[in-house]
């Protein structure tokens, strides 16, 4: 488990809802929003346990339904939001993200996650 993302999967703290993790989903959503090559206009895959990257939303339902639901299992690369394997400086809040190779997704893979949804 990559610690740096150890917060995607600490929701709660002593039945709050945890700090951590609501900075990291505010992270979350200002990286996804700044690929917009991954976005459907204004909207983003929602990660939710019950989306699953199936659905695109506004990014405040995103919000929403991660704090309600949680991160879809094992989602620490963020690959359905431009996320490759190069980590980038976004995690620490700096908001750079040449660090990042991101890759537009080709038709066959954008047509066969638009059948899903």
């Amino acid at each position: 488990m990559s610690s740096d993302r150890q917060w995607m999967y600490n929701r709660m703290r002593d039945g709050y809802l945890n700090p951590k993790f609501v900075d990291g989903v505010h992270v979350f959503v200002q990286f996804a929003i700044s690929q917009p090559e991954w976005t459907d206009g204004p909207r983003i895959r929602c990660p939710c346990s019950m989306c699953k990257n199936r659905k695109f939303l506004e990014t405040e339902n995103v919000k929403l339904h991660l704090v309600q639901k949680g991160f879809v299992p094992d989602y620490y690369e963020w690959r359905f939001h431009g996320e490759t394997t190069t980590r980038t400086n976004y995690e620490q809040g700096a908001g750079h993200t040449s660090a990042y190779a991101t890759e537009s997704p080709g038709p066959y893979r954008t047509m066969v996650m638009d059948a899903t949804n």
